[in-house]
């Protein structure tokens, strides 16, 4: 958690952001909607998308270390340690905004709390992301299309309204390499970490997929 932290504090996916602010202004909330973030981790993407919004955001993720680190970076906004797999603790049709920035899409409590006119943004890697550190770490990589497999998954509640991409390849310094790999628990073991030997830098390939949802048979 602490890696992923210092990772992002780098920039790198600064871009990214700027393109879900973008869209997340075009959805023109009203001040004081709700919007929960489902798999916040320690917050750092949340204050990024939310901190110059007038919204109310609840932050939701497994990880009580993680809840406790977004806490104290935005004691303004309600955190919760809850396994959103099992249950979101929020009241059904309340929330206008639903955000899953790389994690777990609970579909069925998703359309629960969301509002018939709700919008959920579900932020997957593209088919190259961090494709040159996993070729180094783990001897070899393939391209993985996350996407018809998640359109299978949400398909019963939620209807694709747009899709758009994200790309950008920034050089990574070894300490920024290290922190990528600590970021999941395969790149966290000390075989992948040991298979970059003595390299100091590297050019990283940094992608996503954005995907703007509406529920089925919602308003719109």
């Amino acid at each position: 958690m602490i890696a992923r932290s210092r990772w992002l504090a780098r920039g790198f996916v600064s871009g990214l952001a700027a393109q879900l602010g973008r869209q997340i202004d075009g959805l023109n909330l009203p001040k004081g909607c709700s919007v929960v973030d489902v798999g916040c981790g320690e917050g750092t993407l949340t204050a990024q998308l939310f901190a110059a919004r007038a919204v109310d955001v609840v932050g939701i993720d497994l990880s009580v270390r993680a809840i406790r680190l977004a806490a104290r970076a935005a004691p303004q906004w309600t955190w919760i340690v809850a396994n959103a797999d099992r249950s979101l603790p929020l009241s059904t049709g309340t929330v206008l905004l639903a955000v899953s920035i790389f994690g777990r899409r609970p579909v069925a409590e998703l359309s629960r709390v969301l509002a018939p006119e709700g919008t959920l943004l579900v932020v997957v890697p593209g088919e190259d992301d961090l494709i040159e550190l996993r070729e180094a770490a783990q001897g070899g990589a393939r391209r993985l299309d996350r996407l018809p497999d998640l359109l299978a998954e949400i398909a019963p509640a939620f209807s694709l309204a747009s899709r758009s991409d994200w790309r950008h390849r920034t050089r990574h310094d070894r300490e920024a390499l290290d922190e990528a790999l600590s970021m999941s628990y395969r790149g966290a073991r000390a075989r992948e970490r040991d298979r970059l030997g003595e390299l100091a830098e590297m050019d990283v390939t940094l992608s996503a997929a954005i995907l703007a949802l509406v529920p089925r048979g919602g308003l719109r």
